[in-house]
């Protein structure tokens, strides 16, 4: 969910794509420059805001961040801790349209979370913003918010942002993850983690996962790290050569281990499949695609988000038709995806429009969204979709 679309951001180039936007705009978050309980929007609708042409696009809980297409970095929707990054913390006050994050033009991706974002330059130097009160900034300190970009780490090659926690990737395999981490979503293992000064963390015995990390704690020693992604209080990586990974909170059976055993170190996900291509992460579920194609969802699914034709919990991988996908974003209690025919479809909780098919109606099967285009890349965020198109 919140992250990059890895979100979240396509495997394919777009140095040209326009913005699509729809579901809550409560606070702004669809960058149409309107907000407010009667801003929804239930079908797509092109956000002509900013610069106008987009890469990549990362949808989080109430705000939106995005890498135009020439390296700029983009920002819009809640303010309260200053995740927009523009420098100004602003309560109350959405930014409804999208503002640029400093004057760089050099930035690779963007993922926006609870209330915090991140990037990364082309440099590979890691920066984050926002909310920073359980340390999901990095930065050391377990307090405090930082309206602009502060610099966390280099050598990274991708970041991802959770509900109020972090992990990123770095050039050389090694993954590390940073914030809370109470329900073991930091993948750390129990106690404090002994790369971290004391000062910048919270932990209570070596019986229980460490209730907050202020700097990046490396998770195990596996140097093999190829995908990360973040939900609200869980994570899921995937490990060359496509061994899947799921930790922390497990209600509903999110982790996909089939059980609903809180994990506080990585967990492997049905070892039957050791070739996952990709993994989203959202509130309470997770979707995957594995090399063939083939889409597979487990966790809650009281909406339908999982896309089974049901509202059964699953507690392993499901397959959802037989159809293939190239990329998936699971969401609040939503997901959407683009099949290899650049189709975009969504499924579960439509309450705010975030499916995008022009009704208000939940769906728990996969369902076409209003607009037919060439997709690109699709963001789920908790009640709103973020996408982009190609021109044809």
């Amino acid at each position: 969910m919140w992250r990059l679309a890895v979100l979240t951001v396509s495997a394919l180039a777009c140095t040209s794509c326009a913005a699509y936007v729809w579901g809550e705009n409560t606070d702004g978050q669809l960058g149409l420059g309107t907000s407010g309980s009667t801003a929804d929007e239930i079908a797509p609708v092109e956000m002509t805001g900013g610069p106008g042409v987009w890469e990549s696009l990362s949808a989080g809980q109430n705000h939106s961040c995005g890498v135009a297409a020439n390296a700029s970095l983009w920002c819009w929707g809640e303010n309260v801790s200053g995740q927009v990054g523009n420098g100004v913390t602003a309560p109350g006050l959405p930014q409804a349209t999208p503002v640029q994050v400093g004057a760089a033009t050099d930035w690779r991706l963007s993922t926006a979370g609870g209330s915090h974002s991140c990037a990364v330059m082309d440099d590979s130097t890691l920066w984050c913003w926002g909310n920073g009160f359980s340390g999901q900034l990095g930065t050391g300190p377990l307090f405090g918010q930082e309206s602009s970009p502060v610099d966390v780490s280099t050598g990274v090659s991708t970041v991802s942002a959770g509900g109020d926690h972090t992990c990123a990737i770095a050039d050389s395999g090694e993954l590390s993850c940073w914030g809370t981490g109470s329900s073991g979503q930091l993948g750390v293992g129990l106690g404090c983690p002994p790369d971290v000064d004391d000062d910048f963390t919270v932990c209570g015995d070596v019986t229980s996962p460490p209730t907050a990390v202020g700097a990046p704690a490396q998770v195990g020693t596996a140097a093999n790290w190829e995908w990360i992604d973040l939900g609200k209080q869980h994570t899921c990586g995937i490990r060359n050569p496509g061994i899947l990974w799921c930790w922390g909170l497990n209600n509903q059976g999110r982790l996909g281990d089939d059980t609903t055993i809180e994990r506080s170190s990585p967990t492997a996900v049905f070892t039957g499949f050791v070739d996952w291509a990709s993994v989203s992460a959202g509130d309470h579920h997770t979707c995957a695609i594995r090399n063939s194609g083939y889409l597979y969802c487990w966790g809650r699914n009281d909406k339908g988000q999982l896309g089974t034709g049901d509202l059964t919990e699953y507690h392993t991988p499901q397959p959802i038709g037989n159809d293939f996908w190239r990329e998936v974003s699971a969401g609040g209690d939503h997901t959407c995806g683009i099949q290899e025919d650049n189709s975009l479809w969504c499924w579960g909780d439509n309450g705010a429009g975030q499916l995008g098919d022009d009704t208000g109606v939940d769906r728990n099967v996969p369902t076409a969204v209003a607009t037919t285009a060439v997709w690109h890349g699709v963001s789920a965020g908790a009640k709103h979709t973020l996408a982009t198109v190609r021109p044809e």
